[in-house]
């Protein structure tokens, strides 16, 4: 009955998406004759999306996940056989993976089990007499992995990235969106959210009208944080997360809870000058919250986070009722979890980097790093000539520029080392996985507070992404670009592919990543990852104008139900652009240039299919354009791509000259 009513209020939220919106499953299909003239992302992917169908146990299907769906399968099964004695298990971060995958696996034990390794925790939630009591328990709930009104992260500093700070965080809202809240859409999923989590709390060994009751007192606590939480949009605004504040003065914010006692008991007698605040408005208006008036809120709030969060250390009917409510926002018929497969992803989450390093040194080459390493070099070069051959900006600046561009760390393949964490987590057997979870909480967090007052350790750069990911991102902190192995492969990047290709596709994802370093976040840092002011007033105000003329560019730009948040996507729409550019000019170089076949290659990567629930539920807080604009909106910018085409004015994709936007 509960799934029936979720898959009911799952197609009223798509309802509500797409009014007086085409759908994006017929925007799919193509013309009987495509002409590039009229819609080049169909043009080049006609045949694919004729030929390409959603499974019913995903939302998307596109190069991405096809390719990240092949490499874990390939290493499902390189696990299953070090497991079995027939691959020699050969690192020591890869026996701690062996070691919780068989955990994991074991699922007579976790069958056996059910509920018991959890209902002491959520006994301890119920107990509660006030909002005060929370000060005793606090420092070990927080370890032990319970959802508090707060959360520490020690990252490094904005202002200076040789050094580590602390970042002080919110609760976790269940929408997206504290805006969807008190509207039709956002009833309409808590709708769904109602069926679903009652449904899983019923699993746990509630009666059905308790369980009712509690995910209504956790939504209404949702909704009384909401007036003082950050919209979407504003979180996507990092900059503006960053919010120091002196020690005291964030621990006289609460006359209830002991911020101090919580700090200095969590840190281990730490003491530090500052806090970095992400909120401010919520720490300010904390009492106004989280005060006994609304204990039982809170209280419901915090079991049903944990219900949630804890569904993966039990059975695969914990499972499967917890991801209910994703699947009916996703459109998602049914998500098949098979136990060791489930086992594996479980512990590619925990120790990602262990299978990320094994997967580059098994599967990557040497050569292949090398040839990427120098487009990459090869696309620098060519920003810095385009740097120094522009028109708006200051020469100050332009060094600058160029400095920080000459000074860009290349993450390239997979690392050479692993984080520190590894160093201490231990695997015990004997345990069950919250048993684990626990003791890895302990130990993990005792490590992130001892950076206090030590130098940032470059070598955990890549606790942030694997080499078995399908992903490359550039990061602010360490002004690095990560390019995993896993991505390095068709239709991104062959060592077989023709150079033309090679640019348009990982030529021109690199572009877009470097192009991240100029974007209006990336522009406030330096070229050591520090928060720092290198604009003359003038050049920072020409940038924030030809800025603009991107989101002009993208406004009410719309495919099927998604019409895009120009002011969301306005960086990755700048790095695109930026992206695309650099690319082409580091391909005219080669005397085997292939204009085609470039434009053809970017528009090759970002072919798609996407259900039309997850393309609504994902754009309220997308910060990517639909993949078809990111062809079809960006590639009529290019003057070389109407002479390729022969492009004209009365074709749709047309772009007046003087509306053509080009900013790096």
């Amino acid at each position: 009955m509960m799934l029936a009513k979720a898959t009911t209020a799952a197609l009223a939220v798509t309802t509500i998406s797409i009014m007086n919106q085409e759908n994006i499953q017929a925007q799919n299909q193509s013309t009987d004759e495509p002409n590039p003239a009229d819609d080049y992302y169909h043009y080049v992917n006609h045949e694919w999306l004729d030929s390409t169908t959603i499974p019913s146990y995903t939302p998307i299907i596109d190069d991405v996940y096809e390719l990240g769906t092949n490499i874990n399968t390939m290493l499902y099964y390189d696990v299953v056989d070090m497991v079995n004695g027939q691959i020699p298990v050969e690192s020591p971060e890869m026996e701690q993976f062996i070691g919780l995958f068989n955990i994991a696996n074991d699922w007579n034990r976790r069958n056996e089990q059910n509920n018991d390794p959890i209902l002491p925790y959520f006994e301890n939630i119920q107990n509660l007499q006030s909002v005060e009591d929370l000060n005793e328990v606090l420092p070990d709930w927080y370890i032990e992995g319970y959802h508090t009104p707060f959360r520490f992260s020690v990252y490094e500093d904005m202002l200076d990235s040789t050094e580590y700070t602390v970042y002080l965080d919110t609760f976790y809202f269940f929408l997206p969106d504290k805006n969807l809240y008190g509207t039709d859409e956002g009833d309409v999923m808590l709708e769904v959210f109602r069926d679903t989590r009652t449904e899983l709390l019923e699993r746990y060994g509630f009666e059905e009208a308790e369980a009712a009751e509690l995910v209504d007192l956790a939504i209404e606590m949702d909704e009384i944080m909401a007036p003082y939480m950050k919209s979407a949009e504003e979180m996507s605004d990092t900059i503006g997360m960053y919010n120091p504040y002196d020690y005291e003065e964030w621990t006289e914010m609460s006359e209830i809870i002991d911020f101090d006692q919580a700090f200095t008991t969590l840190s281990d007698g730490q003491e530090i000058d500052e806090i970095i605040v992400t909120t401010p408005e919520y720490f300010e208006n904390f009492d106004e919250m989280f005060n006994d008036d609304n204990l039982e809120q809170l209280k419901a709030k915090m079991l049903v986070e944990l219900a949630i969060s804890s569904a993966v250390y039990l059975t695969q009917e914990h499972i499967e009722l917890e991801v209910m409510f994703e699947d009916a926002m996703y459109g998602v018929e049914s998500t098949q979890y098979i136990d060791g497969w489930y086992a594996f992803t479980f512990t590619r989450n925990i120790f990602g980097g262990a299978i990320g390093k094994y997967y580059g040194e098994t599967y990557f080459s040497e050569e292949d790093r090398d040839q990427v390493t120098e487009i990459a070099e090869n696309i620098i070069d060519v920003y810095i000539d385009r740097l120094n051959n522009n028109s708006w900006l200051s020469d100050e600046t332009i060094e600058q520029a160029i400095t920080k561009l000459e000074a860009m760390e290349l993450y390239i393949g997979y690392p050479d080392s692993m984080p520190d964490y590894y160093d201490f987590v231990t695997v015990n057997p004997d345990h069950n996985l919250i048993e684990f979870i626990v003791q890895f909480n302990e130990e993990y967090t005792a490590d992130m507070f001892s950076k206090l007052g030590t130098p940032v350790d470059r070598k955990d750069a890549w606790d942030t992404i694997t080499a078995d990911m399908v992903n490359a991102f550039y990061s602010d902190d360490t002004n690095g670009i990560f390019f995993p192995a896993a991505i390095l492969q068709p239709p991104f990047y062959s060592d077989e592919m023709p150079v033309s290709a090679q640019y348009g596709g990982i030529g021109a994802v690199i572009g877009h990543e470097i192009s991240h370093a100029f974007d209006t976040r990336g522009a406030q840092f330096d070229q050591y990852g520090s928060l720092s002011n290198w604009w003359t007033d003038e050049d920072y105000e020409a940038f924030a104008a030809h800025s603009e003329d991107m989101v002009e560019l993208f406004e009410g730009e719309s495919y099927g139900v998604v019409t895009v948040n120009p002011t969301m996507t306005l960086n990755e729409n700048i790095a695109d652009q930026a992206g695309l550019r650099v690319a082409f000019d580091a391909l005219k170089q080669n005397e085997d240039a292939d204009y085609e076949e470039f434009f053809e290659s970017w528009a090759r990567v970002w072919r798609e299919k996407v259900t039309d629930e997850f393309a609504a539920y994902n754009a309220l807080s997308a910060v990517h354009s639909p993949s078809p604009l990111r062809v079809n909106v960006q590639l009529p910018n290019m003057d070389e791509f109407y002479e390729v085409y022969d492009i004209d004015e009365d074709s749709p994709m047309f772009i007046p000259e003087e509306e053509r936007v080009e900013i790096w």
